[in-house]
């Protein structure tokens, strides 16, 4: 990798428009190896919106590890307080996979996708269980935070902690052991008023250098707790074979999801034996987290913005000029992000 090309590209005066500013670090599985900044400090801690999803699923899968739950695990077995275990009701069918792949087949709240109005993460979890399912689980794909709204709850449950906020989960289960200097809490302003409210799949405040260093345990398959074979199944296309919308809208082509982080695939097969692996969990706000996988010349990217209300067209096109002064490797093939039009301005392509 040429950092000095990285860092000498960061200030170019293609961005110069972009006032709020943005940093790039990238490294692999034991270090971090560049960092090229533009008017943002990469130590400065801001809300990752949807790229919470990925640290939340590697939560869940700690407590696999820990063998306080398994994928397999009925919801109706943990939250016992209030999910039916009915077999006439599709709500008795949901297993903890189907919240960490999205296909579970619950629609987002009546406020809208993220807008709880109750108090707590058990209460949102049950807000949306209240809903209903509009499918079968396993069968459809839908972006929804009522998804990871539920996985905080069964969380919760399962660690046996005496807690309910699901961010002393994360800590005992994943943050402390890689030394993550981040935080689960709610929207600035429920801080004060529901201080337990926490949506897992979008409240986590972090900064990119924390960020990176569960990249890294996760690039090299070394995270405390969690067997490797676990964060194979993590990257693992799990909606090839679904009906897959974002918004109302279809997702695609060749793009799917696995445990809170979409899935780029170069080819239709989506065959990780022979095509690099590349995974991401972009936040609304533009910090877009990227995984290459090629063996041992397997490596990681961090595209670091907090651009309100929306900042992924533009994280997109940094993620596509970095990768290709990044990864020392070929991806062929082309992965267009077309998800709901929120990047359609900027296609995410990787021929060279």
């Amino acid at each position: 990798m040429n950092c000095a090309a990285v860092q000498k590209h960061a200030k170019s005066p293609k961005y110069f428009m972009w006032t709020r500013g943005f940093a790039v670090l990238a490294g692999n599985g034991k270090s971090t190896c560049c960092t090229a900044e533009k008017g943002l400090d990469d130590r400065k801690q801001y809300l990752m919106m949807s790229a919470s999803k990925m640290v939340a699923a590697y939560t869940i899968l700690s407590l696999v590890g820990a063998k306080k739950l398994s994928l397999e695990t009925p919801v109706s077995s943990i939250l016992t307080d209030f999910w039916t275990k009915s077999a006439g009701d599709k709500r008795s069918q949901v297993k903890v996979k189907h919240l960490l792949d999205q296909t579970d087949g619950f629609p987002h709240f009546s406020g809208g996708m993220g807008n709880c109005r109750r108090s707590t993460t058990h209460e949102c979890a049950k807000e949306a269980y209240e809903r209903g399912v509009r499918s079968t689980p396993g069968s459809t794909y839908e972006y929804s935070e009522t998804s990871f709204y539920i996985l905080g709850a069964v969380a919760i449950k399962a660690s046996g902690m005496k807690t309910s906020n699901f961010n002393d989960v994360f800590k005992t289960y994943l943050g402390n052991r890689l030394g993550m200097k981040c935080d689960y809490r709610p929207y600035a302003q429920d801080q004060k008023k529901f201080p337990n409210k926490i949506d897992p799949g979008a409240h986590l405040w972090c900064s990119a250098y924390e960020y990176a260093k569960f990249l890294r345990a996760v690039t090299a398959k070394k995270v405390p707790g969690i067997p490797s074979h676990l964060i194979d199944l993590a990257e693992k296309p799990h909606t090839q074979r679904v009906k897959m919308t974002l918004g109302g809208q279809p997702v695609g082509p060749r793009i799917e999801y696995g445990y809170g982080l979409w899935r780029h695939c170069q080819t239709e097969r989506c065959d990780s034996r022979r095509e690099v692996t590349l995974v991401h969990s972009m936040g609304m706000y533009g910090f877009i987290p990227v995984i290459y996988r090629k063996g041992s010349q397997s490596m990681w990217m961090i595209v670091a913005r907090s651009a309100p209300p929306i900042g992924i067209p533009d994280s997109m096109k940094l993620v596509t000029d970095f990768t290709k002064l990044i990864v020392p490797f070929k991806l062929s093939g082309t992965a267009p992000m077309q998800q709901n039009g929120l990047m359609s301005r900027h296609p995410m392509k990787f021929n060279r």
